[in-house]
């Protein structure tokens, strides 16, 4: 009586009462012996190439894990040099416009300056101008009066008694007297 085995499957040797495995049994036990070393085998790479693409894929994670942080690296660093160049840029823009206002209000208070300096310089001329006429009146006054003395002192007339004056000398003296001013005017020079 023969047992039925399932494909692929020998009979145990060890059994008591079966038969020793035919030619054709003996090297399908070969093929599956076979087929287990070459499946063993292919599981072994299997597990070779996955652990090989671990470690790959773990190095290539490394890798790329210090790449992103080298890339925030320079990112937080270019920010931080962005920061810095604006508020440079603030701080010059910042200096730029006080500067604008000072040289502004100092060309206002210059300009302010210069007009005062203006007014007072033609103020001042205008005084100059009027001590000029107020000194020249007086020369002319003192000339006058100096002409009236000379007049008097070579007439040899005692001046101490009223009415001592002839009658033509006062007219004299006063027509002397109105000449002068009009001599002056005229910028004509008289001698003392």
């Amino acid at each position: 009586r023969q047992v039925a085995r399932s494909p692929g499957r020998s009979a145990s040797p060890g059994k008591a009462g079966q038969e020793p495995p035919s030619e054709r049994e003996q090297a399908l036990l070969k093929e599956v012996t076979e087929l287990k070393k070459y499946k063993e085998l292919e599981l072994k790479e299997k597990k070779k190439d996955e652990a090989l693409k671990k470690k790959e894929m773990t190095a290539a994670k490394k890798r790329i894990t210090k790449e992103v942080q080298n890339a925030m690296k320079a990112v937080k660093k270019h920010d931080q040099e962005v920061l810095k160049l604006t508020a440079g840029i603030k701080k010059f823009q910042s200096q730029e416009t006080d500067v604008k206002k000072k040289t502004l209000e100092t060309e206002s208070k210059f300009k302010e300056k210069l007009n005062v300096t203006e007014v007072k310089h033609q103020d001042m001329e205008t005084k100059l101008a009027q001590k000029y006429a107020d000194a020249a009146q007086e020369r002319v006054k003192l000339q006058q009066l100096q002409l009236q003395l000379d007049t008097l002192a070579s007439s040899n007339v005692d001046l101490s008694k009223p009415g001592a004056l002839p009658n033509g000398m006062a007219g004299a003296l006063s027509d002397s007297g109105r000449r002068l001013p009009a001599l002056n005017d005229s910028a004509v020079e008289t001698t003392d």
